[in-house]
């Protein structure tokens, strides 16, 4: 609960990403959130070119491909 309490004020939502105190870990670890093209255009803003992009299954993915069965997208990145 205290892990609860103390993460919740520190949740964040708006329209390309969200913060969400989850319950994995007794509340102790706050995630984010955001889909995998606002994730391209946030990379590229920061000065970071996508390389690759792989599921949790270690596919790759492209830009284009349906994510909805990973949970999870993992980016490799360079600094451009």
């Amino acid at each position: 609960m205290i892990n609860f309490l103390k993460n919740k004020r520190r949740e964040q939502f708006n329209e390309t990403y969200a913060i969400i105190n989850d319950k994995a870990h007794s509340y102790a670890l706050l995630t984010y959130y955001i889909n995998k093209n606002n994730q391209l255009l946030q990379n590229k803003d920061i000065g970071l070119e996508t390389v690759e992009m792989y599921d949790i299954f270690g596919n790759t993915l492209h830009p284009g491909d349906s994510d909805n069965h990973s949970a999870w997208i993992y980016y490799v990145t360079k600094k451009t």
